[in-house]
């Protein structure tokens, strides 16, 4: 259950960074400020990056246990 609350905690912090991303390239876009603009379309990209970074980590993290519960069965069966 931990790790469920570390994981919407950091889904939420992306959320939040993507958001924050979308808004400064678009107020960048708004007031021709092309810097601004492309700190946002960064931070956007960097995000979502980040994301699925998480993502690839947990189906790794899944898969390694599964194997690990797989491998515990079967010497339990011998």
């Amino acid at each position: 259950m931990k790790d469920l609350g570390k994981k919407i905690k950091k889904d939420a912090g992306h959320l939040k960074d993507k958001i924050e991303g979308g808004v400064q390239e678009n107020v960048g876009k708004a007031t021709g400020n092309q810097e601004m603009e492309l700190k946002g379309k960064v931070k956007t990209k960097v995000t979502k990056a980040k994301e699925k970074v998480s993502d690839m980590k947990e189906d790794v993290l899944e898969k390694v246990n599964d194997k690990i519960d797989e491998k515990d069965r079967k010497s339990k069966k011998k």
